[in-house]
């Protein structure tokens, strides 16, 4: 490897590429989520993990940044911030108002930085965008159903926890929970308010299944018009750019890419329009 990177060392020498994606993350949240989970299987970090797992999947380029970072150079954020006061909401709603997309997830909004609830429901500092409030939350014991409309999948399922959304006349309900406890059945789920121009925020009230999750972020990466960097890659291989070299990984097969373009195979100094991956 010590060899392989030393002849790759100018190609990687390239600055990153600004990622049109990002995956907010804020050591406070897992903190402040770890010491009350309100669920034994509430882990923040692999929520995170998730959410991220199928960005990389896609091959699509993300930036896991601060949650205090500027977004200005984004298109699609993706954040669960726990712990949120008004300079994090203020970048946030700047996002959406100049065209962003953003995917809130559940327990955002929920406490203050002094861990402190937050006087307003859920997402409080953010509602004037999400347009959408949580009335309950409730930690669930199995897996239950979603009733999705105006999604690519008529059904979806999640586990762990559920919270009520109410929106208001501003959000539209894109799914709906199935039966469940009485007093969850029919509620809104996941919620999305468009804003002018492009802006849109997703309101994500439920631990998704990674199925369903991946399905849904297939939808929000259309409508958010971010594209992979190989599109057409087979599934498996995670493909990254930095500068003008393109870095593919693969997973537990072999695998075979082809490229929409001839490239200099950087290992073995060959021109190629394929790549057969091993494992």
């Amino acid at each position: 490897m010590g060899r392989e990177l030393t002849h790759l060392g100018a190609a990687l020498d390239a600055p990153d590429p600004l990622s049109e994606v990002a995956v907010l993350h804020s050591y406070d949240d897992l903190w402040s989520l770890n010491i009350q989970r309100h669920h034994s299987a509430f882990d923040a970090a692999e929520l995170q993990r998730q959410t991220y797992a199928p960005l990389a999947l896609r091959g699509i380029n993300t930036g896991v940044i601060s949650s205090r970072s500027s977004l200005s150079n984004y298109k699609l954020v993706l954040a669960t911030p726990h712990t949120i006061d008004a300079t994090i909401a203020k970048e946030l709603i700047t996002f959406v108002r100049g065209g962003g997309t953003l995917v809130v997830g559940p327990r955002s909004g929920f406490k203050t930085l002094d861990n402190a609830l937050q006087p307003e429901r859920q997402p409080a500092l953010l509602h004037e965008i999400a347009r959408a409030t949580v009335a309950e939350y409730y930690g669930l014991r199995e897996q239950i159903t979603l009733h999705a409309t105006g999604l690519s999948v008529p059904a979806m399922t999640a586990h762990t926890w559920a919270e009520w959304l109410v929106p208001d006349n501003e959000a539209q309900v894109l799914a709906s929970y199935g039966p469940v406890n009485g007093w969850l059945d029919g509620q809104a789920a996941i919620t999305v308010k468009k804003h002018a121009g492009v802006g849109r925020v997703y309101q994500v009230g439920t631990w998704l299944s990674t199925e369903s999750w991946d399905a849904l972020l297939g939808d929000i990466l259309s409508v958010a018009q971010i594209k992979a960097v190989l599109p057409g890659s087979p599934k498996g291989v995670h493909a990254r750019q930095r500068g003008n070299c393109v870095i593919l990984i693969n997973s537990a097969e072999p695998r075979t890419v082809q490229l929409p373009w001839v490239a200099d195979e950087s290992l073995t100094n060959q021109r190629v329009d394929s790549v057969t991956l091993a494992p």
